[in-house]
């Protein structure tokens, strides 16, 4: 802040040192000069002399209002929905990019939802509108091909038929039909001896090979009857040892174990060997016991790591022998099975075959004999009929797939296309929208919305305001705002800060006025350049001084000193003594200081009337009109302008175009 100050007053000293300057080269140099001359005994009462010297020509107007923010934007949630966060309040400062508010996550869900529905209509679009533009594909092309060259078959063979029924027969041909149902009979016959043969035959295999699994189970069901005393059921003969023994909780290695021989299990054996049996197993403890106990030979469970002697047995090993034995017996049934089928098929194919053969030779022997059919004549003229009309309507096809693109169907399906992007786009949007953030650095105007409230659309949820640039709010007069022009450069003073003027220019002139009881105003918007850090508030009250003209290092003269008339005004001169009248050509006027463009010299000594004095009527009315008096004064003098719209004159410049403002 005391930066601020520092800064405000050095901007302060500034303006006070141009003032200064400005005493020294523009009106200070018009105080009024006393002469020692002797021509000053002929001045009368209220006249003085005043040197002509270079100076600068200001003209302003000035008007009131307050500082307002232009920039500031609302911000609109992209769809209904209920408020989830708001993390701002009214006044807070943001910055760009930040996080004000956010709608709920069903919300988002749904438009996330909306937009993927969208994207799928608009990819259906793009390949409808492609599928359009697209003359044919090369799949489409080669299938009409393909019908045109499947109905051109048609109608040739057709078209044979029809000629061949027609045509006599001749003998060789009656003799060729004869010949081929010969033939026809002996080939079905000898298919049928074919089937006779290969159903004993099979039949013979397939039997052969299901005797011989019929024993090989029989053994596989002796070698588990030998070692456990247990009968298969249907369903464990397709079953590996392994699975068998597991499903039984057999462990072969402990039921063979030596340890289990003693003399008590001898005696039970020999008089009671139901005394032995352990109804809790599923195996017989007589039978492996009698096994251990009677077999001269060494038993043993598994041997895979055993050599065997002559006399010893494996219990695996014979179990594993016969299975392996049904299993290679059940794979030669099952092939021989499939064969037997296949080769009774092919022979019963054949007979069949052989009968149609047999069939279709004796129709066209039938017909040789007989000759061609009224009604079959028929039949083959409608089938050739047909399969003309069938070419006609492939080449038609053909043709539609080869016609250029629809231009009314390609057109619509591109608008499709457009109004689907646009659709895919609004639904970004909204989703974009379920979150609200700063658009710019500043500070919060409002906050329209409450966390668990329902949020609009259409209804400003938070007003961003940007600080950076300020204007005047002001208006004008209907007077003053026909001088007053975009770009104009202004002086702002504040009410609070009234040591120092902040520089400003016009934006903004509003083409209609209101009228509030008789007095008509134009709004103008002046932005106001703020130095260094200061932070201007909205609503101060402020007063803009807008400049209109300025004209610098011109000759200036009071306007007071002006006589003669409006087609050519003089002043009078003091040279050598002596006071002369001398024509003049004026510029502009501030109302109280006039340009003089030809007539007179720096330094020169004009007489100006002081109040009180005899001067010019006519002059006095123009230099309260101001600069410009082409019609347009720069200054706030209400009289002179009401005299100039009375019509006393076009300035006194003497008819010439005031400088462009």
């Amino acid at each position: 802040m005391g930066a601020l100050i520092n800064g405000l007053r050095t901007l302060q000293a500034w303006q006070a040192i141009a003032i200064v300057v400005l005493g020294a080269t523009g009106g200070g140099v018009y105080a009024y000069t006393q002469s020692d001359s002797s021509d000053s005994d002929s001045l009368e009462d209220g006249q003085q002399f005043v040197e002509v010297r270079k100076g600068d020509l200001i003209n302003q107007i000035t008007s009131s209002g307050s500082i307002v923010f232009p920039n500031r934007e609302n911000l609109y949630f992209g769809s209904q929905g209920t408020v989830a966060e708001v993390s701002v309040a009214e006044g807070d400062l943001v910055r760009s990019g930040q996080e004000l508010a956010r709608l709920d996550d069903d919300t988002v869900a749904q438009l996330e939802k909306d937009l993927a529905q969208a994207l799928v209509n608009l990819q259906k679009a793009t390949d409808a509108h492609e599928l359009a533009q697209a003359s044919q594909t090369h799949l489409e092309l080669a299938q009409a091909q393909a019908t045109i060259a499947s109905a051109e078959l048609k109608l040739d063979n057709s078209t044979t038929a029809l000629t061949t029924i027609q045509d006599p027969v001749s003998l060789a041909v009656l003799e060729e039909s004869q010949s081929q149902e010969s033939t026809a009979k002996a080939a079905l016959a000898s298919a049928q001896n074919d089937l006779a043969f290969q159903q004993v035959d099979q039949a013979s295999k397939v039997q052969a090979a299901t005797d011989a699994l019929s024993k090989s189970k029989d053994d596989y069901q002796a070698t588990i009857k030998n070692f456990l005393g247990m009968s298969l059921a249907d369903a464990e003969y397709s079953m590996t040892p392994d699975e068998f023994l597991s499903s039984h909780t057999i462990n072969l290695d402990f039921l063979f174990a030596p340890i289990q021989r003693d003399d008590p299990i001898n005696a039970i054996l020999a008089f009671s060997p139901d005394l032995i049996e352990d109804p809790d197993t599923d195996w017989s403890e007589f039978t492996v016991y009698t096994w251990l106990t009677l077999f001269p030979g060494n038993i043993f469970g598994t041997c895979a790591t055993i050599t065997l002697r002559a006399p010893d047995v494996c219990a695996r090993s014979e179990i594993d022998k016969s299975w392996t034995a049904m299993d290679k017996a059940l794979s030669t049934w099952g092939a021989t099975d499939a064969t037997a089928a296949k080769t009774i098929s092919n022979a019963l194919k054949a007979v069949d075959s052989a009968t149609a053969a047999l069939t279709n030779a004796e129709e066209k022997l039938q017909t040789a004999l007989e000759g061609a059919n009224p009604l079959e004549i028929v039949v083959k003229q409608r089938e050739m009929e047909v399969a003309a009309a069938q070419l006609a309507e492939a080449n038609e096809n053909l043709a539609d797939v080869l016609a250029p693109p629809d231009e009314l169907t390609v057109a619509l399906r591109e608008a499709e296309v457009n109004a689907a992007a646009a659709a895919v786009g609004t639904a970004e949007q909204r989703l974009d929208l379920t979150v609200l953030l700063a658009p710019f650095n500043g500070f919060i105007g409002s906050v329209n919305i409450e966390v668990g409230r329902a949020a609009g659309a259409n209804n400003a949820a938070i007003v961003v305001v940007d600080p950076s640039v300020a204007e005047v709010d002001a208006r004008l007069d209907e007077i003053d705002v026909l001088t007053v022009r975009v770009g104009a450069e202004a002086r702002i003073t504040l009410d609070g800060l009234s040591f120092a003027q902040l520089p400003g220019v016009v934006t903004n002139v509003s083409q209609i006025g209101t009228n509030q009881q008789g007095v008509v105003t134009y709004p103008i918007q002046i932005e106001v350049q703020t130095p260094g850090r200061l932070q201007l508030r909205e609503g101060l009250s402020a007063t803009a001084s807008i400049v209109l003209q300025q004209e610098s290092d011109v000759l200036l003269i009071p306007s007071t000193s002006i006589s003669g008339t409006i087609e050519q005004p003089t002043v009078l001169v003091s040279f050598e003594g002596t006071l002369t009248e001398r024509e003049v050509t004026l510029g502009s006027s501030d109302g109280f200081w006039t340009i003089a463009l030809t007539g007179l010299e720096e330094g020169d000594l004009v007489v100006s009337t002081t109040q009180g004095g005899a001067s010019n009527p006519f002059f006095g009315n123009v230099a309260r009109i101001g600069g410009g008096l082409g019609g347009f004064g720069g200054g706030n003098f209400t009289g002179g302008q009401g005299n100039l719209r009375r019509g006393q004159g076009g300035g006194a410049g003497g008819g010439r175009t005031p400088p462009a403002r």
